[in-house]
């Protein structure tokens, strides 16, 4: 099978009605490289149930360039 690549030079999303983001912890892509998602949920219909509303996954061949950083906290 081959592999597809999608390339996007520029997109801006508004998406409404996030109730929550999770931005994961850098790990080991296995290949030479490291992944980092940023995961933004909606409102659910049972509010335990957040539903995945978008996943962007970040990939890098140094770990630093996965850093974040906002104005209250660096992580």
């Amino acid at each position: 099978m081959t592999q597809t690549v999608v390339s996007i030079l520029s997109q801006r999303l508004m998406l409404a009605s996030i109730t929550d983001v999770v931005v994961t912890d850098i790990v080991d892509d296995g290949a030479g490289g490291f992944l980092r998602a940023i995961k933004l949920f909606g409102q659910g219909v049972v509010d335990t149930q957040k539903p995945l509303v978008l996943e962007v996954v970040i990939q890098s061949e140094d770990r630093a360039n996965l850093k974040l950083t906002t104005p209250e906290i660096d992580f």
